[in-house]
């Protein structure tokens, strides 16, 4: 296939900053081009601090009580549309406000879904999924990229009370429009964003039907797939990537024309034979005839099961016929024989200090993907109960020290060789940590941020635009 010119670190320019206005509104986890504009989903905390759930909240006694009484009202979920012509961003959707029985609060959390779609009548479609602070994932639809409207608050077809307040991906096939639940407000609250109560894959005629019905056995029959996080489309198939922070992430494919429970078949178990270091599936995308998979440790942390890290993560590719391949990590001898990485990289392409890889694009006939860096966070420092040798414990301290912020973009002609387009996020940001999203389209590439929302100067999500020529 024929490529463009690659963008490069200084094509890109920062279009938005300080989170639209409220550095709480923190994170870009969804964005669309639809209709000749860029629309960009956000969102920020939880109603309690930490994000903790209300039982989590009542266990902590008189410090959470504390907490939430000096916490900052989050703002909710927003999307924003940016006017290329114009130069000009406008919220399109806001989150209404409800009664809880602290007072008044917004009702969404954060959007964390997209999909563009064919309606039945012909018409183009955008769709969001709209996390909620308590209760269910609500579907938002525009015709016009101006006006939403809310679809039946079905729950995926779920009992009443299902605990499903959010999901991650929207993907259109043969007809049919596939999810899965990602999230849980019981247990921890926002602590548990990547896993859920329902592991499993759902499915509808489109996102505001009432015809949801499941597709896959709860985590395809392993209790220890937490979450069903990333799903795809390679040729025939559906993949799905989970989360299994016990023997790791696993890949599962299905052929689209008999979606049926038993016709899920494992692409690679055990973390791709990295075991729970890898124990996410943190993006698929689709790139020539290879869809490409990116791996990750979920939490990297001092406790509990966040006591690992920090580790670098890897990504792989699989053809059509269900093989995979390493493209960057830790060679190893598999189940499926030896796997040395093709690109001749460790993890993170070589950036040692990269916490793995958020998302995957192509823009042009380049495959891009964007990382975070786990320095952004104290708590990936060793405690001093470590069992690390010092010499490691000093390196990752002296690694910490010298972030001034910021995250990697790389880019790849073939998936092979890949480049790095910047490893600081364009600009030394305290405070942003991630590339949390990137989104082509015929104007260039744009790329949402993920920040800490601490500082008054620097917290909140940005946007970057990235184009080798301006627009006429």
């Amino acid at each position: 296939m024929s490529a463009g010119a690659p963008l490069r670190r200084e094509d890109f320019r920062c279009i938005a900053s300080g989170g639209f206005g409220d550095r709480t509104t923190r994170i870009a986890q969804a964005m669309a081009w639809f209709d000749g504009a860029l629309y960009v989903g956000t969102g920020g905390r939880s109603l309690n601090p930490l994000g903790l759930s209300d039982a989590a909240m009542a266990q902590m006694g008189p410090f959470a009580r504390l907490a939430l009484a000096s916490a900052e009202a989050p703002r909710g979920a927003s999307v924003w549309r940016y006017a290329l012509a114009e130069g000009r961003w406008s919220r399109v959707f806001e989150t209404p406000s409800v009664d809880y029985d602290s007072g008044p609060g917004p009702r969404d959390r954060n959007v964390r879904a997209t999909l563009v779609r064919t309606e039945a009548d012909g018409r183009p479609a955008l769709y969001f999924g709209v996390s909620a602070m308590k209760g269910r994932v609500r579907f938002i639809r525009t015709l016009d990229g101006i006006s939403f409207e809310e679809g039946p608050h079905s729950g995926l077809g779920l009992p009443e009370g299902a605990d499903v307040p959010s999901i991650r991906s929207l993907v259109a096939a043969d007809g049919w429009v596939y999810t899965s639940p990602v999230g849980m407000i019981e247990g921890r609250g926002m602590l548990d964003d990547n896993m859920s109560a329902y592991p499993m894959l759902f499915r509808a005629s489109h996102p505001f039907a009432e015809d949801w019905q499941p597709v896959s056995a709860p985590g395809f029959g392993d209790g220890d797939n937490l979450s069903v996080n990333e799903i795809a489309v390679l040729g025939d198939h559906l993949y799905a990537g989970t989360l299994n922070i016990r023997s790791g992430a696993q890949l599962w494919r299905c052929p689209l024309d008999d979606m049926r429970p038993e016709r899920w078949q494992p692409v690679f178990r055990d973390g791709a034979g990295l075991g729970p270091s890898a124990s996410i599936v943190s993006a698929l995308c689709t790139f020539g005839d290879h869809l490409y998979v990116a791996t990750g440790l979920q939490r990297q942390g001092k406790e509990g099961m966040d006591r690992y890290g920090p580790i670098s993560g890897e990504l792989l590719r699989v053809d059509a016929a269900g093989d995979w391949q390493l493209v960057c990590g830790q060679n190893r001898v598999t189940q499926e024989g030896w796997k040395p990485p093709l690109s001749g990289l460790g993890g993170a392409f070589g950036i040692a200090t990269a916490r793995g890889i958020w998302h995957l694009a192509e823009q042009a006939g380049w495959l891009y993907a964007a990382g975070g860096d786990w320095r952004l966070f104290e708590s990936y420092l060793p405690p001093p109960s470590s069992r690390l040798p010092e010499a490691a414990v000093a390196a990752i301290a002296r690694r910490h020290a010298a972030y001034e912020g910021g995250f990697p973009l790389w880019r790849s002609r073939d998936g092979i060789d890949w480049q790095l387009v910047t490893g600081d996020g364009f600009e030394a940001n305290p405070e942003t940590g991630g590339a949390r999203f990137l989104q082509p389209s015929p104007a260039g590439l744009f790329l949402g941020t993920a920040s800490s929302g601490k500082s008054a100067e620097f917290g909140g999500v940005q946007v970057w635009w990235g184009a080798r020529d301006e627009p006429a």
